[in-house]
């Protein structure tokens, strides 16, 4: 007989199986006894016990409702094929329950709880818990209170932040309440921050007054009041921009306004561009103004983003800050549209392009056969200190790859500072593999120093191979 026609049998006794399977009253499945004698017993037992309790006799008269009357036995089977009919039987036995009383846990919980409590353990237990407490997390909350001594520590914990988490998207009013049983920070903070974004989509004006309160409570740590505010925020903000630009703005923590300005920026230039940059020249403190600026550029579109960029270079009230924040915005920018940070080099301050060259050439370098299209932009673009830490880089680049040791030197020999040229060939000589200590020492026969510099990388060379290669060496 084929495959096909063993399968076809399964599926028809597999409908039958389902009809005939049933919970007894003392809630154990039998599966093993004929359909029709395991329905008489069920309703012998129907008809005498389960009308004493009303809970258990709702959860019979749905599963005697809910399964069709039986079609076939399952014996066929089992004498066409022991395995099957096995394999079968076991997996039917696992479907057919976890299906039943998923139904039950919507419509009589209290019956389904139980019969789960006197009868199932392990995997198969503790995901019906848990999808019928994310389905209805306020009843379930309240049952995992009650029975917390009947679970273990593990257990519980991950079971309670889940139902929170779940109360949270549906009750967030109610899930605050319980934010202090969570006993673990980091799960705690989570919970706090999620119950901040959900309470804000709700009830904005409850849920910043309920923040206020936080923000006065010693317990509360600053990380997790920032996580609470930066999810309240990002709500408020999807519905609400301009109100929540405005209360940003309004902050009196320095910190906290300048964690907010990036993703307050990026959702008033979802509406208008021109309105967040504007928004933007009006933050008090300049660090929140920077913050804003990376916040937009990271999540613009490629014509925003040249907007942006050309924005930002021909502003000399941004440009009077330090390079750091010229070269934040750079790597931003080359972390998205590399071709524009490159584009836009030459407009950089000449005091800042030595630090903003290395910027684009580590970008550039992450890409592949970047560092051949990198050495050509620093020969034709770059010169003075910013010419030397571009060779600089690109020497250790090829270098720390061993992917073109003579190209490293070719760069390093090419680096107009003494100072730097020493000081790299010694970091190459620290930092050499024992193999590469020969070839570096024969390149270095070409390469111009000082009788100092020469005198000093002579003997750190001949240290190096003196450690490296000691039982080589004759006394």
């Amino acid at each position: 007989m084929s495959m096909k026609h063993i399968w076809i049998i399964a599926i028809s006794v597999g409908v039958g199986f389902f009809a005939g399977y049933s919970i007894k009253k003392t809630g154990e499945p039998s599966m093993n006894v004929p359909v029709a004698a395991e329905r008489a017993a069920v309703e012998r037992n129907e008809s005498t016990s389960l009308a004493e309790n009303p809970a258990e006799k709702k959860g019979a008269e749905w599963l005697e409702h809910s399964v069709p009357p039986p079609a076939t036995s399952v014996q066929p089977l089992e004498a066409l094929s022991p395995n099957v009919y096995a394999d079968v039987l076991q997996n039917f036995d696992e479907e057919i329950t976890m299906a039943m009383l998923q139904k039950l846990l919507e419509t009589d919980p209290a019956t389904a709880l139980d019969y789960m409590q006197k009868n199932m353990e392990g995997m198969f237990y503790a995901q019906l818990l848990t999808s019928w407490t994310q389905q209805d997390p306020v009843n379930g909350y309240r049952w995992i209170k009650e029975n917390e001594l009947n679970m273990d520590s593990a257990s519980y914990d991950a079971l309670e932040l889940s139902t929170l988490l779940a109360m949270s998207k549906s009750h967030p009013a109610d899930a605050l309440q319980y934010i202090d049983t969570i006993t673990n920070d980091e799960d705690r903070g989570m919970l706090l921050a999620e119950i901040a974004g959900d309470y804000t989509r709700e009830n904005p004006a409850a849920a910043f007054d309920w923040l206020e309160q936080l923000s006065m409570d010693e317990s509360v740590s600053h990380a997790d009041l920032t996580r609470g505010y930066q999810k309240a925020i990002a709500a408020y903000s999807e519905s609400n921009p301009a109100q929540a630009a405005a209360l940003v703005q309004a902050l009196d923590s320095p910190k906290l306004q300048e964690q907010l300005a990036g993703s307050v920026a990026a959702s008033l230039a979802a509406q208008n561009m021109e309105q967040a940059i504007a928004w933007l020249g009006g933050l008090p403190l300049a660090e929140s103004k920077y913050a804003g600026w990376y916040g937009l550029l990271e999540n613009a579109n490629e014509a925003d983003q040249q907007l942006l960029v050309k924005r930002f270079l021909n502003d000399p009230n941004l440009l009077q800050s330090d390079s750091s924040h010229l070269n934040q915005i750079l790597y931003r920018c080359a972390e998205v549209n590399l071709p524009l940070a490159v584009e836009q080099f030459n407009s950089i301050p000449d005091a800042a392009k030595e630090e903003a060259a290395e910027v684009v050439i580590n970008k550039w370098a992450d890409q592949e056969r970047g560092a051949e299209a990198a050495g050509e932009w620093i020969s034709h673009n770059l010169e003075g200190a910013a010419y030397d830490r571009g060779a600089k880089l690109l020497a250790e680049e090829y270098m720390h790859t061993r992917s073109n040791p003579e190209q490293a030197f070719l760069w390093l020999n090419s680096i107009e500072s003494q100072e730097v040229r020493t000081g790299l060939i010694k970091q190459f000589i620290h930092s050499a593999k024992p193999d590469d200590l020969s070839y570096i020492d024969a390149t270095l026969q070409n390469i111009e120093l000082s009788a100092e510099d020469r005198a000093n990388v002579d003997q750190l060379l001949d240290e190096r191979i003196k450690n490296d290669f000691s039982n080589l060496i004759l006394p």
